[in-house]
Formats: C-alpha cells, structure tokens, sequence
C-alpha cells in the first residue's frame, strides 16, 4: 500500500538558518520560500528546527518579540532523524511516537533531506491513484 516506498523517495530539500538568526528573520524566510519549517544550525551543524509550530506556541500564544528573540530560543531540541532507506511506514511510526509532525532525514551524519506528515499523506493518495489506473 505504498508504505514499502523508502523516505528518499519522497524527502524535500531542507533549508536551514542559524540559530542566533532573530524569530522574525526566519519567520519572513519561511513565508517567502512557502516551507513550514527550518533546520536550525548551531556553530555551523545542525541542532534543532524550528517549525510553525514553535512559532505559534513560544512566540505567538506567549505575546514575545519575534524581533528580540532567536531561533535558538524556540527550537525544537533535539531533531529527530531517519534513514532515507526507511519505510514510509517507519517514518509515520517515528512522527507518531515522537508526536511531531517532521522528520529531519540523514544519512551518515548528514542531512539530506526532509519528510512532513503531509508528504506521507500524499504520496499514499498519489499511490491509490495509480493503484486504480492499475499502474503500480
């Protein structure tokens, strides 16, 4: 049922910032390049993400000053990884357990991609679509 897809298959390109960039800085590039979340670099290696989510619960539902605080102040600490050779079963499994919505997806220590709850959801539509033209 397209769950035997690997991660790769599916992963986006991530974009990152670092982790003294301010709140506002990030939250304008995450809009203006229409992606809900950043890898957040700590003297120059990834650390944390920082996600909508974050924004709204640390910035918007505390009234703070996206202008006055950093992303590093809002991250999510630590990321939570997984092989681009894992299922897509396996990486529902993870956002579930872990109760997060993204996964950061590395491959010997590097970053090398990204997968949402939305892409999973997608690619299983896409399949069911060729499923019923027969196509898979």
């Amino acid at each position: 049922m397209g769950c035997e897809m690997a991660v790769r298959q599916i992963m986006r390109t991530i974009l990152s910032v670092d982790s003294k960039t301010k709140v506002k800085d990030a939250a304008r590039m995450m809009v203006e390049r229409g992606v809900g979340s950043l890898v957040a670099n700590r003297d120059g290696s990834p650390f944390g993400i920082v996600t909508e989510r974050d924004l709204v619960e640390r910035i918007v539902a505390e009234a703070a000053d996206p202008s006055r605080m950093t992303v590093g102040e809002v991250m999510t600490v630590p990321l939570t990884t997984i092989d681009p050779s894992a299922s897509l079963a396996d990486a529902a499994r993870k956002m579930v357990e872990k109760q997060i919505e993204r996964l950061v997806v590395a491959e010997h220590g590097n970053i090398v991609g990204i997968v949402s709850q939305t892409d999973l959801v997608q690619s299983l539509v896409d399949f069911q679509k060729l499923a019923k033209l027969g196509i898979t």
